[in-house]
């Protein structure tokens, strides 16, 4: 893979409207002069901070410092997801970086979409009648795609550190890609005459992703305050695995579950994230793990403080809860995976495979195609 200087961009690619500003950089739709087609043009920038949870803000410019080595290790990562489903694709040679001084860098992408599933909630939640939440079928279907992401990024030999609804890019199908898009075609409706298809999910931003090692010693300071950390990160470990990756699945399916979908957790630092978690969840897996152990004083008495008891499956009831307290039900199989995926000791936490074997997704379209492509794969 190379880093081709920016100049090389000059005249190829016309930038026609900004898609998602990120931690790392801003997204912008553009068209390719050369293969005439629409692509994704991710811009990363100096000029600017970083935003609350790690997000970014309402202008291009609300980012966080990035380089050259940045971008390398960026498209290093989108490199070996190449030609694996559920993950971003970088195009050939989609590396530029400036090195005149502006510290500009950009990543050329295969356009996967105009938005993000942070997006896609809140448009749900705006539509008449106080909004409609994303049935259980609906949520199946979406966890699936993220799961198959999530195992790609972990076949590459990754941990993607960043999963969050914002980095999810949704496709809707209503797109010409081989048509060069124009200001009016990119700020207001798509055209009428498009074709829709099932939408499509995309695990984006890999802008924080790590090699996965077998004794991982990672540094804390590569990990943004994030209410969609696992407890391993909240708590200060260095050591963790895939695991953290497929906790960020457990709150977006969570969030997508929720009625008017809220995140599940909240809070301002990590500790006080982690107290909004065993509220949750209760503190038993996490008092189970033997990490916990070797961790400083205040997370270890933080842990000790909340009771065991978990009070998922209140916040998520089976049908004759939810027909008393007027929420939406969720089946027991549903549940499993949710309280697999949020379980508090890594250990024992789903992994992506594991999940995609749980009897919720029996019968969902093509799972024996995802598994059977996923073999050899430990779970």
């Amino acid at each position: 893979m190379n880093v081709v200087g920016v100049e090389s961009m000059t005249g190829r690619f016309e930038l026609t409207g900004l898609t998602g500003v990120g931690v790392f950089g801003a997204v912008y739709k553009a068209w390719d002069n050369c293969c005439g087609t629409v692509v994704a043009v991710k811009r990363l920038s100096g000029r600017g901070r970083r935003g609350r949870h790690g997000g970014g803000g309402d202008e291009p410019y609300s980012l966080v410092h990035t380089g050259v080595r940045d971008l390398a290790r960026e498209a290093m990562s989108l490199y070996a997801c190449r030609g694996k489903r559920g993950v971003a694709h970088l195009r050939p040679n989609g590396a530029y970086a400036e090195v005149s001084g502006s510290c500009d860098s950009f990543l050329v992408m295969d356009y996967a979409g105009g938005f993000n599933l942070k997006d896609l909630m809140k448009r749900r939640r705006k539509e008449p009648g106080g909004g409609r939440p994303f049935s259980e079928n609906e949520v199946r279907r979406i966890m699936r795609r993220l799961l198959v992401g999530v195992n790609a990024i972990v076949e590459a030999g990754l941990l993607h550190r960043d999963i969050r609804p914002e980095n999810v890019v949704v496709d809707d199908g209503t797109e010409d890609l081989k048509q060069k898009p124009t200001a009016a075609a990119t700020t207001g409706k798509k055209k009428a005459q498009s074709k829709k298809r099932k939408m499509k999910y995309t695990i984006c931003d890999l802008g924080m992703s790590v090699p996965a090692v077998d004794s991982p010693g990672y540094s804390p300071d590569g990990v943004l305050t994030s209410i969609y950390n696992a407890p391993e990160i909240l708590l200060g470990s260095r050591q963790y695995d895939s695991r953290v990756d497929t906790w960020g699945l457990g709150c977006i399916m969570a969030e997508l579950l929720d009625g008017p979908g809220e995140p599940l957790f909240d809070g301002e630092t990590n500790l006080a994230i982690m107290g909004s978690v065993l509220r949750v969840i209760g503190a038993e897996g996490v008092k189970s793990w033997p990490g916990l152990k070797r961790l400083a004083d205040e997370p270890q008495a933080l842990v000790r403080g909340f009771r065991d008891s978990s009070r998922l499956r209140e916040k998520f009831p089976g049908a004759r809860e939810a027909r008393v307290a007027r929420r939406p039900a969720l089946s027991q199989a549903g549940f499993d995976v949710l309280s697999g995926l949020l379980e508090g000791n890594p250990e024992k936490r789903l992994t992506a495979i594991a999940a995609l074997h749980m009897p919720w997704f029996e019968g969902s379209g093509g799972l024996r195609r995802v598994i059977g492509s996923c073999a050899g794969t430990s779970f």
